[in-house]
């Protein structure tokens, strides 16, 4: 069962499983921390505000 979105905003854990491994297969099965990143958020249409608060 899939955890429920937060109020505060930021994704949870499964939220982001898809656009992981998604990410991954459109850089070829590997890439860098800040390539990954990068495209978790434009995949998951996670806002840059969000994403500072991930860090």
């Amino acid at each position: 069962m899939a955890r429920k979105r937060q109020n505060n905003g930021i994704p949870t854990f499964d939220d982001f499983l898809k656009p992981v491994v998604q990410a991954l297969m459109e850089l070829g099965g590997s890439g860098t921390n800040e390539e990954i990143n990068e495209s978790v958020f434009q995949i998951g249409n996670i806002s840059e505000e969000a994403s500072y608060r991930l860090d």
